[in-house]
């Protein structure tokens, strides 16, 4: 059976096109409940995290970027902002200098109170117009989601992208290269 690519998918039909959508439209609500304080939600979570890491002992960069679900490179991108505002500091571990721990400062501390505020403001909003039942149903659907690991990466290594890669074309990947 040949598929027919000539016409549009229909809107609705994709779950991650959905997922994104609702994700940018909470994503500016909050951005927007948060600007007073100068923060996104994303950094709002971030400050969120260090301090729920941090309440049993320093949290490692690798362990928040588990834990966010963000890959290393993503994070420190996100993290530079709180470093410069002094919400964050990064310490170097004693026994591995290549081990990073991300704490919260005690002004980061004082935003993170004063960004909770807001963001229960936000919460109640949000509880308001979806209803308290509906707005935990979906709270509970998208942990599940975000905690699913059959739908982890598949692809995790450029190496085994090359591998596909002369599997299905018969090439090698170092003869592709100049």
């Amino acid at each position: 059976m040949q598929e027919n690519f000539s016409r549009p998918t229909p809107r609705g039909i994709c779950t991650c096109e959905s997922l994104r959508a609702a994700s940018r439209r909470v994503s500016q609500y909050y951005d927007s409940v948060l600007a007073p304080l100068n923060l996104k939600m994303t950094q709002f979570s971030i400050l969120a995290e260090v301090h729920r890491g941090g309440l049993q002992g320093p949290i490692s960069m690798h362990g928040l970027a588990v834990a966010m679900i963000m890959d290393r490179s993503t994070l420190g991108h996100n993290l530079r902002p709180l470093i410069r505002d002094e919400l964050l500091h990064l310490r170097t571990a004693r026994d591995d200098g290549r081990k990073r721990y991300v704490l919260l400062t005690r002004k980061g501390i004082a935003v993170l109170q004063q960004a909770r505020r807001l963001w229960e403001c936000a919460e109640q909003r949000i509880e308001k117009v979806f209803g308290k039942e509906s707005t935990a149903a979906l709270r509970t659907t998208l942990l599940r989601i975000a905690n699913e690991q059959l739908l982890a990466p598949i692809v995790k290594h450029i190496g085994r992208i090359n591998a596909e890669s002369e599997k299905n074309t018969g090439r090698h990947a170092s003869a592709a290269s100049p």
